[in-house]
Parts: structure tokens; C-alpha cells; sequence
């Protein structure tokens, strides 16, 4: 009976513990997109590039991209979009 309610309390125990570092790893999850959401406003391509995969895909209605695909697209609406800015 002792050694059912030892294991039974460190069941529980680390149950308490895998919840608690899934909301961390939740955390850190929603964060680090939080900073590739902004990143991509920024153009930062460096960064994105860093936390994706090299076998990541953009799926849209029409297309599916690779990572440097993507990266291109960022890259090429940044320059757009300097260059509207420079013309008169």
C-alpha cells in the first residue's frame, strides 16, 4: 500500500510537472511567433531564416513555397516598397 501511494504521489507529481513545462514551452512557442510576426514586418530575412526549418512550406489558396521562396517573396516586397519610397 505504501509503495502504491509513492508512486501514485510521484505520478501526480510529475503530471503537475509535464503541465507546467507545457505551458512554458506553450509560452515560448507564442512568443517566438509574436517575433517572426514582427520580424517579417520589419523585412528581417536573416531572422526568419534562422528559426525556419530548411524543410518548411508556406501553403496558400494557389501556391506552395519553400523556405526560400519565402524568404525571396519577404525580401522582394521590402525592395518594392524601398524603391516606391525613392521614386518622386
Amino acid at each position: 500500500m505504501r509503495f502504491l501511494l509513492t508512486f501514485l504521489t510521484i505520478s501526480l507529481a510529475s503530471c503537475g510537472s509535464k503541465q507546467a513545462d507545457y505551458a512554458i514551452e506553450s509560452k515560448k512557442m507564442l512568443d517566438l511567433e509574436k517575433e517572426g510576426i514582427e520580424r517579417e514586418f520589419k523585412n528581417d530575412t536573416a531572422f526568419l531564416s534562422s528559426i525556419m526549418d530548411s524543410t518548411f512550406i508556406e501553403l496558400s489558396k494557389d501556391k506552395i513555397k519553400n523556405k526560400h521562396e519565402v524568404l525571396r517573396t519577404i525580401q522582394g516586397k521590402h525592395l518594392h516598397h524601398s524603391q516606391s519610397l525613392k521614386s518622386p
